[in-house]
């Protein structure tokens, strides 16, 4: 709920001072098929991993529909940085370690955009463009780069090669804590890509139609 680091501190203090529990939604690291993917990677499905890169498309492209005008305002801290990059980024630091420096870039390629229904144009100032490059605590490249937008391709694209494997995570959207997920991979003497299938017992909430009503 905060906008920016002094609010969230601000908040974090008054949690401590009332002593009640105070958290940061990541929903991504809750995904299933992540979970998965951070154990494979931990078991050495890939070995030893080599540069992994990391395409992603989301919201913040050259259009956008009534009320979603504070999300271009770098000053309100709802920014595509700030939220869609975060969750992503967050995931990988959790399948593949934590960065201990990066190089980053941000730009503004869209300065206004337009609504296709009322015609109307605003001001965008938060950053549509987001590219990142570090050495991972694991000692692995990485790379990662998220633009606004939507695609004709493949809206969410995350490739893990190692020196055994190649693991690929793909989904419709690049809200990476929204979209649901699919995970291939290819090891030893496979030519082509599987989808793998998440094991249920990375499912911590019973899908809909299996809760049962206390009545």
């Amino acid at each position: 709920m905060a906008n920016g680091l002094t609010e969230a501190e601000a908040l974090a203090g008054l949690a401590t001072s009332a002593s009640v529990r105070a958290f940061t939604g990541l929903q991504a690291r809750a995904n299933p098929a992540l979970r998965y993917l951070r154990d494979l990677v931990a078991q050495g499905y890939a070995a030893r991993c080599c540069p992994p890169h990391d395409r992603f498309r989301g919201t913040w492209g050259t259009t956008y529909s009534s009320g979603e005008e504070y999300l271009f305002d770098r000053e309100n801290g709802a920014t595509m940085l700030t939220i869609p990059f975060g969750h992503t980024i967050d995931a990988l630091s959790v399948v593949l370690g934590l960065f201990p420096e990066v190089t980053a870039t941000t730009a503004v390629r869209r300065p206004y955009v337009t609504n296709p229904v009322t015609g109307e144009s605003a001001a965008m100032t938060a950053a549509d463009q987001v590219a990142v490059t570090g050495v991972l605590d694991s000692g692995a490249v990485a790379a990662a780069h998220y633009r606004g937008g939507t695609s004709r391709g493949t809206g969410f694209h995350w490739e893990i090669s190692g020196t055994e494997g190649d693991l690929v995570v793909t989904a419709s959207s690049g809200h990476l804590q929204l979209a649901p997920v699919t995970l291939r991979g290819a090891r030893g003497t496979d030519t082509g890509l599987t989808e793998l299938t998440v094991p249920a017992v990375y499912e911590k909430i019973p899908a809909p139609g299996r809760c049962r009503s206390r009545g």
